[in-house]
This record gives structure tokens, C-alpha cells and sequence, in this order.
């Protein structure tokens, strides 16, 4: 096998973040609620209290994390014909271009963590130590989902 293609796709779905925070924060409440539900009395613990502000405090940081959505492109470079080997670091380079890294940063792993089909959620590290994290949607580019997802998951082989 040869190997997946060179992609360049482009980065970000605000909605799948909304859906994901809002998702997270309905489990949130409903625990809640059932805790307050199954405790003696109907009386809310101090320990109740404390995730009550911490949940709280957490989705206010989310939304206001998610008033600049993560934009950019991820691009696949397949290493040349002669050089292909084993180790996914030697078979091509996963690039991130954003307004903050203009000339690309260079990732050194890049792993999906979910897998929806029409949506992956990657989490990538850079050579340089960040690490963050990208929603990428079918939708956003359907002429290339298969040949990104070809190469997503060839990062994972021996």
C-alpha cells in the first residue's frame, strides 16, 4: 500500500463544539438534579453546592472559549515514494496552518478520538510541546473526507 494521498482540509465545526457542550451540560444538570432528588430530605450537601460552582464556572470558560472557534487547515504530507517505512512518523507529516501559525506548525502526533463518520474529533501535539484540539465535518469538504480519514487513521498502523 502507498499510503494515503496528500489532504488539505479545512478545520473547525462550531457546531459539533455547541452540540458537545450542550450535550455535557444536560448530563451536568440532570445529574444534578437527581442527586438533589435522592438526597435525605431534599436538602443539597455542601459537596452539591461545590459542583454546582464548578460546573457552573466551567461552562461559563467553555462558552466563552467557544466566542473564537478553532479555525485553520490540516494538511497530510506523504513522505516521497523511496521513503516510506514502517513507523507512521516516517510514512508523511501532519501540518496545522491557522492565523496564529501562518507557516504551518509541525505535529508530531495526531490521534482521533472520535469517530462519527461525518465528524472526527482529532487531538494533535506539536514538536514544539502544545497540544490542542479540532473538529473536522464531511460537510466542510466532501471530495476529500475519505482521503482525510485514509489518513488519519494510517498515522495508527505499526
Amino acid at each position: 500500500m502507498l499510503g494515503p494521498p496528500a489532504v488539505s482540509y479545512p478545520a473547525g465545526a462550531p457546531k459539533a463544539e455547541y452540540a458537545a457542550l450542550a450535550g455535557l451540560a444536560l448530563a451536568w444538570a440532570v445529574g444534578l438534579l437527581l442527586w438533589l432528588a435522592l438526597a435525605p430530605d431534599h436538602v443539597a450537601p455542601p459537596a452539591w453546592w461545590g459542583s454546582l460552582a464548578g460546573g457552573l464556572a466551567l461552562l461559563f470558560w467553555c462558552l466563552w472559549r467557544l466566542r473564537l472557534p478553532v479555525q485553520g487547515e490540516l494538511v497530510w504530507e506523504p513522505a516521497p515514494p523511496g521513503a516510506r517505512s514502517r513507523s507512521p512518523a516516517q510514512r508523511g507529516q501532519w501540518r496545522w496552518f491557522s492565523p496564529a501559525w501562518r507557516r504551518g506548525l509541525e505535529l508530531i502526533e495526531l490521534r482521533c478520538v472520535l469517530d462519527l463518520q461525518g465528524l472526527l474529533l482529532l487531538r494533535w501535539h506539536s514538536a514544539s510541546g502544545l497540544r490542542g484540539w479540532v473538529w473536522l465535518e464531511r460537510s466542510q469538504n466532501p471530495a476529500q473526507w475519505q482521503a482525510l480519514r485514509a489518513a488519519v487513521h494510517e498515522m495508527r498502523q505499526p
